[in-house]
């Protein structure tokens, strides 16, 4: 990676530079979205992590399913929509416990 990024910088095309950029700065962002906002105001509920539904969930790689992550860890991320959605119809009080990430993207 250091030399990828090193060629990138050498060759000083704009492209490559922005692209680079773009990428230091996605990478710099996983903290925030992979742990802090999915486990933020978790803490007196008795739940591990929030999970989110719809429109940004699908922005976020389908990341934002992190409370089926916790209870399934060996599920695959592109199995964690179809966990959620067989959680919340066969699981009684499931889908009205759920704190969502944002409840006005919510996607319900």
């Amino acid at each position: 990676m250091a030399l990828l990024a090193g060629a990138f910088l050498w060759s000083g095309q704009r492209f490559l530079l922005l692209h680079l950029a773009a990428t230091a700065a996605a990478q710099c962002m996983t903290a925030f979205f992979a742990a802090w906002i999915t486990h933020q105001g978790t803490k007196n509920t008795c739940q591990a992590a929030r999970s989110q539904r719809g429109v940004l969930a699908k922005a976020a790689y389908l990341m934002l399913f992190h409370r089926e992550h916790h209870l399934f860890p060996k599920v695959p991320v592109c199995r964690l929509p179809e966990l959620a959605a067989r959680l919340d119809t066969q699981v009684p009080g499931y889908a009205a416990s759920r704190l969502p990430v944002l409840t006005w993207l919510n996607g319900d």
